[in-house]
């Protein structure tokens, strides 16, 4: 919108009918190109999830709300160049008290967003207030809900309660940096200090290969035990391991259960372990162990280029 009073602003004097006419094109054009290119994106960002789930609504819903927001917030611009394409001509006769009788004419939209009187038309208000502030808030909905803000502020408050409730920082942790020891076995790498207050996302996005789970959960040992068999170890690069809790189910993240809830809507499920291959889930414990028995899951790691040969 801002772009299109340019012309005017700068030039005052060539603040013609055709000049308005243009920059009421070009804004047109300009905001129809940025909201079809956010439409597009949020489009293929929901469609990369997993639809395991998610309900329509669920998937979609930023989608639509944003194909919403671009009818209301184009509604005012489009008014604007039906203004310019259509104009009605009132005329009245005028005496100039010489005896002279000469026409007198103006032009007015037909859609105009004020009233002579200078308050605000049935146009201005539906169009320009309405629509406008509508669609922009429709827009602010569709994109916190597309990018799972919701979600992130939700771990964030959730991390800094427990910080003010324990009093220590959320990159603390008891255990030694590197891993975690039960017997003197190394289980799984420890959670980097800056992840103890990742999302899910962050997590499933760290490594091509990633393991979520508990070191206390027969379950997760289980899978830990199937992938190393496949040739995977907790020292591979491509491999990032997670354990939301060590041996004695004692927390090692402040947003574990926050984690786990995401599993849920995401995967329908938030059981762990949760084992991801390029964003995509493999499945839980017994899964790893039938897929590693048939031999599927060495396959699947040497296709994703994660242990050798390729």
């Amino acid at each position: 919108m801002l772009i299109g009073a340019l012309i005017p602003a700068i030039a005052p004097g060539i603040n013609t009918p055709n000049t308005q006419t243009f920059s009421h094109s070009l804004t047109f054009g300009l905001n129809l190109a940025v909201l079809s290119n956010m439409l597009q994106f949020m489009y293929n960002k929901r469609s990369r999830k997993k639809k395991d789930g998610h309900t329509h609504l669920s998937l979609w819903g930023p989608c639509y709300l944003l194909f919403s927001a671009i009818w209301l917030i184009m509604a005012d611009l489009t008014r604007h160049l039906v203004n310019d394409s259509w104009k009605y001509q009132n005329c009245d006769d005028f005496d100039n008290n010489n005896g002279q009788v000469r026409q007198v004419c103006e032009v007015h939209g037909v859609w105009n967003e004020y009233l002579p009187t200078g308050g605000l038309s049935i146009y201005g208000i539906v169009f320009t207030v309405l629509c406008t502030w509508a669609g922009f808030i429709l827009m602010a909905w569709g994109i916190g809900w597309g990018l799972d803000l919701h979600l992130k502020i939700r771990n964030a408050y959730t991390v800094g309660r427990n910080v003010n409730r324990s009093g220590r920082s959320p990159t603390s942790n008891s255990n030694s940096p590197g891993r975690i020891n039960t017997g003197g076995t190394p289980l799984l790498q420890q959670l980097p200090v800056e992840s103890s207050c990742m999302s899910l996302d962050d997590m499933i996005r760290s490594a091509p290969l990633v393991y979520i789970g508990k070191a206390w959960c027969p379950f997760c040992a289980k899978a830990k035990a199937a992938i190393a068999r496949a040739g995977v170890t907790p020292g591979n690069p491509a491999f990032k391991q997670y354990e939301l809790e060590d041996e004695y189910r004692k927390p090692l993240v402040d947003n574990g259960p926050l984690i786990q809830d995401d599993l849920q809507s995401k995967y329908g499920s938030r059981s762990v372990p949760k084992i991801f291959l390029n964003g995509e889930l493999l499945g839980g414990g017994d899964d790893m162990v039938a897929q590693e028995a048939d031999g599927s899951l060495k396959k699947k790691f040497r296709d994703a280029r994660i242990i050798q040969p390729y």
